[in-house]
């Protein structure tokens, strides 16, 4: 076989000795000479695969398969980010109006109508309560309340956002919900005013057990607990 004219290809058994030749050996040829088929591209033809439906496909039809199944994974993925980026977009976009909201707020009961109307609907929740841990508020509303003894425990312990499913009694407690309850799942965001312990919790719930788990991101929570943070900050001070 000469190698000045590839479109000859004539080797006599005799010029090869198979007990030298490796699978290996064969494999590491062809990854070292990736243009050994275009050099001999009449073997692209002559060279059969089985397939998963039980036929023989040429190694072109079968590398166009390969390519096909390729391009539709990356499509896949690249919509799954483009989705991704949407809804961030629009979750950012809802943070900054409940931020906005949250500066022209000059009472508690203002702060809860905020964390009823913006709040839950931008993280498609449904519970949310902040439970001030520090300081007095005059009265408990149905979605700011004064710390009980869970809500002042777990924010002793509680050092970043925390997301978990809960069991139904664990709702109750977070969200003054009545008995009959499922579990479902909980954020947990502290809100902090440069003390150790967070002056406040938010909790955030949902009926679904895999709304709120450890694999969700938290940055818009961080935000929004930062945001928390600076209103709570006024309103104490303004008490």
């Amino acid at each position: 076989m000469s190698a000045d004219n590839p479109a000859q290809i004539n080797p006599t058994p005799a010029a090869i000795d198979h007990s030298e030749l490796s699978e290996q050996d064969i494999a590491g040829y062809l990854q070292n000479n990736p243009d050994f088929f275009d050099r001999y591209p009449q073997l692209l033809n002559t060279i059969v695969i089985p397939h998963e439906t039980g036929e023989a496909v040429s190694l072109v039809e079968r590398q166009l398969g390969t390519l096909r199944d390729h391009n539709a994974s990356l499509k896949a993925h690249l919509e799954e980010l483009v989705s991704s980026a949407r809804a961030n977009d629009a979750l950012f976009s809802k943070s900054a109006q409940f931020a906005l909201a949250l500066w022209q707020i000059d009472s508690w009961q203002q702060l809860n109508d905020v964390i009823r109307d913006q709040l839950i609907s931008a993280f498609a929740a449904d519970f949310a309560c902040l439970h001030v841990t520090a300081g007095q508020i005059a009265d408990s509303l149905d979605h700011v309340v004064q710390a009980e003894e869970t809500a002042t425990g777990v924010a002793e312990s509680l050092a970043s956002v925390r997301c978990q499913p809960v069991r139904a009694v664990e709702l109750v407690q977070w969200f003054a919900l009545d008995s009959e309850t499922n579990a479902g799942s909980v954020a947990l965001v502290p809100v902090r005013l440069g003390e150790q312990t967070p002056a406040a919790i938010l909790a955030i719930g949902s009926r679904d057990p895999a709304r709120f788990d450890e694999s969700l991101g938290t940055v818009f929570l961080d935000f929004i607990g930062a945001s928390l943070a600076q209103a709570v900050a006024r309103l104490r001070a303004t008490a």
